[in-house]
């Protein structure tokens, strides 16, 4: 985990906004928005990670807990926080397409990397887990080497 003061580093490095700052401090330092819970065909608990000091929550044992495994031992990665603080709003068109529909959701991670951040949500396909980060979510960081920021929120410092 980040101290302090490598965190601010970290944050001025990325060039992050004043508001991209204060939603992830928000995240780091809140406890999971709900406890995960076993349903009909998926078991779920906690793992120990090493890189957090603290167990992280998870909903599957077939693609978080695989996930949060890969993560915790993943030298680009910072910080993984489980069913993170504060839900996000998604917008899209109903399944018929004849009407706009608005939904809060709490993703699975907010992850913190050398050179990004943001929320992650996992997904069986095919059964092969796979990992994507929500477009919907968005990431509050991109380096400048990333691909384009589309949705992202404003940078600091007059960029």
């Amino acid at each position: 985990m980040l101290s302090k003061e490598a965190f601010d580093q970290w944050c001025w490095q990325l060039g992050l906004s004043e508001q991209a700052k204060a939603v992830i401090t928000h995240i780091r330092t809140s406890l999971p928005a709900r406890r995960v819970r076993s349903s009909a065909g998926n078991v779920s608990g906690t793992y120990p990670s090493l890189k957090m000091g603290f167990a992280i929550q998870f909903e599957s044992h077939r693609n978080e807990l695989p996930f949060a495994y890969l993560i915790d031992h993943d030298p680009d990665v910072q910080e993984l926080y489980s069913q993170p603080a504060g839900e996000i709003k998604l917008k899209y068109r109903s399944q018929d397409d004849t009407r706009d529909v608005t939904a809060r959701h709490t993703p699975d991670f907010f992850v913190l990397r050398e050179d990004s951040a943001g929320w992650v949500e996992c997904k069986m396909e095919d059964a092969e887990a796979y990992w994507s980060v929500s477009g919907a979510a968005c990431h509050f960081a991109r380096s400048q080497r990333a691909s384009a920021p589309a949705r992202s929120v404003p940078r600091g410092r007059g960029e």
